[in-house]
């Protein structure tokens, strides 16, 4: 809930959705092992509360580099607000070479224009990116993704980069 100039209230909200395939198939799994399941949690909030300090409301681009898309969500106050996925196009490339060479993971300049999309799109200055996922550590990725840009950057932790939606589910919300 936020004020608004007027003096009035306006609120917030978060939607996820996920195909009713897709939850029932995951129920059936975690049932089928004796697990009962009290809610489900997006990859991106999980990741949000992985990386971004606790209690930094500033608005930050988390770009997650998995090894199959490269994903973009803009948190704000601890919330993913928007999230937007580039699937890559040849599957996983098997160095990083590849992911600067035209054939394997998506160029980065595709990665570098969708950043660049997503950051002119959201209203508010983007204040930090973070960048997580199989390629963040990967110093001629990052480097060719984040040359010429002013906005602060970091990666997360080489040893937990490619696991921050595990990290982050279970951190507790």
């Amino acid at each position: 809930e936020e004020t608004t100039p007027n003096g009035g209230t306006k609120i917030k909200l978060a939607v996820a959705a996920a195909s009713k395939s897709f939850v029932d198939t995951q129920l059936r799994m975690f049932e089928s092992a004796g697990i009962s399941i009290v809610s489900f949690d997006t990859e991106s909030q999980a990741i949000a509360r992985a990386v971004v300090p606790e209690g930094d409301d500033r608005p930050h681009l988390i770009i997650n580099l998995a090894k199959s898309k490269a994903s973009f969500y803009i948190v704000e106050k601890g919330i993913v607000q928007f999230s937007s996925t580039l699937n890559h196009a040849d599957g996983a490339p098997d160095s990083s070479q590849q992911v600067l060479a035209a054939g394997g993971l998506r160029q980065v300049s595709e990665v570098k224009n969708k950043m660049a999309e997503v950051i002119s799109f959201w209203p508010v200055k983007v204040q930090k990116v973070l960048l997580c996922g199989f390629w963040s550590h990967k110093n001629e990725v990052v480097q060719a993704l984040m040359d010429q840009s002013n906005i602060e950057f970091a990666s997360a932790h080489p040893e937990t980069a490619d696991c921050a939606a595990a990290i982050g589910a279970a951190l507790s919300h």
